[in-house]
């Protein structure tokens, strides 16, 4: 016999599938017969857990992440050739999958991982073991300027962001390209995750750290895959206020 859960799934998706599309539907079902709106069983226990662990603790598993699982392949290529770059830094790199990636298609390629087991597990000297969000004096990227750096699914683990980007900033000479990836908002339902963000928040993020968005791709809820941000260096050193937040 059928769980009440995946009968509950089934019908909803038979029922309305003619009227609405079928993305449409997988998220609510799995919102309605997931323990975390229903306020009880699992979701206690998550909070229990989320009470024990530390902020080293909160970190994805990488690991086995293909490079560019969640992200339009062509689409960043592309934006990279466009503005020349050759040095790139892929901050929050796990195992240094995307950096062997980038370097098999012709890239100077770097990392960098807050995780000694994913640094040791690379075995490349050009994933560094730095913590993005600390004072970057005396590591393997003080002094470096890249030409683009990447954060696919990092930015969300970490306490300070603003740090983190005013780094980043630091790290790219002026209209340098900085490409991120934020996960959708149903994945604030993981330990691991500080805050997922919203494109209005995320974009306030970019301007007072001197980024200027210039477009994105993807939606931050109903989807599985989130939202890719274009970013270029504008300013450094200093707070950019935008006057109006869209």
């Amino acid at each position: 016999m059928l769980p009440s859960a995946t009968i509950m799934r089934q019908v909803l998706e038979k029922t309305l599938s003619l009227l609405i599309p079928k993305w449409v539907l997988r998220d609510a079902a799995n919102r309605l017969t997931h323990p975390y709106w229903r306020r009880r069983g699992v979701p206690l226990q998550s909070l229990r857990r989320a009470e024990t662990i530390g902020p080293g603790d909160r970190r994805e598993k990488t690991v086995s992440r293909r490079p560019f699982k969640r992200v339009d392949r062509r689409r960043v290529l592309a934006a990279l050739r466009a503005a020349g770059a050759r040095t790139i830094l892929d901050v929050g790199c796990g195992d240094g999958g995307l950096v062997r990636h980038l370097e098999s298609l012709g890239f100077e390629a770097h990392g960098v991982t807050i995780n000694p087991e994913e640094s040791q597990l690379a075995g490349h000297d050009r994933v560094y073991l730095v913590d993005i969000q600390a004072d970057l004096a005396g590591t393997p990227l003080a002094g470096r300027l890249f030409d683009a750096v990447l954060s696919f699914d990092c930015l969300e683990h970490l306490d300070t962001p603003l740090a983190a980007l005013r780094n980043i900033n630091a790290l790219l000479p002026t209209d340098g390209v900085f490409i991120a990836h934020i996960p959708p908002v149903r994945w604030t339902e993981c330990d691991y995750h500080t805050i997922v963000y919203t494109p209005r928040q995320f974009r306030w993020l970019l301007n007072v750290t001197g980024f200027e968005l210039e477009h994105k791709q993807g939606r931050h809820r109903f989807t599985n895959r989130g939202t890719t941000y274009y970013a270029r260096k504008r300013y450094a050193d200093r707070m950019v206020y935008p006057g109006v937040l869209e």
